[in-house]
Parts: C-alpha cells; structure tokens; sequence
C-alpha cells in the first residue's frame, strides 16, 4: 500500500478536523473503551473493519469467506473509512475507531507478499488531520472473536506498526495504560480537554450502580 503523504511543513495544508482516533492492534480493548465513552455521550464511529465484517455476516457469509482475499479485504474497508470522513463535518468533535491511513497501512503490511503483488496498488491521499491518536496499551491475556484472524504475535507486530506508521504521517501517538474501562475513558476525556477545554466533561451514567454493587447493595 502507498500512503500519498505531505511533508511535516505542509501539514498547515491539511485540513484540521476536531476528530480524535482511539486505535491499537488486537485486543487492547478500543472498541470496549468506546462504547463507554458513547455511553457517556460522545460521538463515536464505529470500527469500519467491524461493520463490514457483520454486515456479510448478516448476508451469509462466514469470516472465512469474507476474508479468504486480506488485501481486498483491506482495500473494501479502507474506501468505507474515506466514505465516512468524507460525509462528517471537521469541525464536530468525534472519535474514531482506528484511523483511515495508519491502521490500514499497518494491517496491510502484514499481507504476504503473494497477496499483496498487484503492481496497481491501491493508493490513499492524505487530506485531513486528527486532532490526536490514543493508542491503548495491549491487555495482560488477548481475547479471540468471531472477527480476528490474527494470532497474539500477529497482534503484537500490528500494534508496534501502528504506532509506527502513525509516527510517519507526523503523530506522536498517545499511550493509554491498562486500566478499568472507566478510569481509561476518563483518561481520554481529560486529555482531550487538555487540548480543548470546551470539550466536556461528561459523567459515567452507571457510576452510583458501580459503587453499590462494589458496596454489596
């Protein structure tokens, strides 16, 4: 895969959006991390690998099937990504699961290379910026789904590659420890206010129903 990049000085080119990325490889729990920030109130989009995985699912086919081809795989989840960017307003905030150009490049890097031989290779262009990429720290023991083909050491390379690629397209990608779900959602919202103090600071809804059931209420 080629990323069609800009130099570091150009980057003012871009255009800036207010959208954060929270990303990792493999089961470092972005997706769980998430559903708690939406829950309490933030716009999220959802892992377009995901959607496009349990909508063929929905039609029939197995995880087999849908990817026995990764790099077309890759290449159908990558124009799903850049549709969804393309329909959101820059300006609203929003956080992404995973990001358009470094995690398809990290997850495409891994694709033999007899898969990955087409001299028309598929080619994306940098256009917009993130305010900033969360990237979650692996979990103590990785969890297996319906929709991970990866190993614990395919994970682990993926993960080391995404950081990396984020490196090259001028992030500095921002490590979230291992904690109870809520205390990294907290740790998310406070940086992003960090950054923009009119983000806000919203509650875990179920907070006093954790506390009670801590209680033996």
């Amino acid at each position: 895969m080629t990323i069609e990049r800009k130099d570091r000085s150009e980057y003012r080119d871009l255009i800036h959006t207010n959208w954060w990325v929270v990303t990792g490889g493999p089961s470092t729990g972005k997706s769980t991390v998430l559903k708690a920030l939406a829950l309490r109130g933030y716009p999220i989009m959802t892992e377009a690998a995901g959607d496009y995985i349990d909508e063929r699912i929905f039609w029939g086919k197995t995880i087999e099937e849908i990817r026995a081809n990764e790099r077309a795989f890759q290449i159908s989840v990558l124009r799903m990504k850049e549709q969804r960017e393309d329909m959101l307003p820059a300006n609203e905030l929003m956080l992404f699961d995973r990001s358009l150009h470094a995690d398809t490049f990290a997850y495409m890097g891994m694709i033999p290379l007899m898969e990955n031989d087409n001299s028309s290779d598929v080619v994306t262009v940098v256009k917009k910026r993130y305010q900033g990429v969360f990237l979650l720290d692996p979990l103590d023991v990785y969890e297996e789904n319906y929709a991970r083909t990866e190993d614990a050491q395919q994970a682990n390379r993926i993960h080391i590659a995404i950081g990396n690629a984020n490196r090259l397209l001028g992030y500095e990608p921002i490590n979230v420890p291992v904690l109870p779900i809520q205390e990294r959602a907290q740790f998310i919202i406070d940086y992003m206010r960090s950054v923009d103090p009119n983000i806000p600071n919203l509650p875990d809804p179920f907070a006093a129903v954790r506390q009670l059931q801590l209680e033996g209420l």
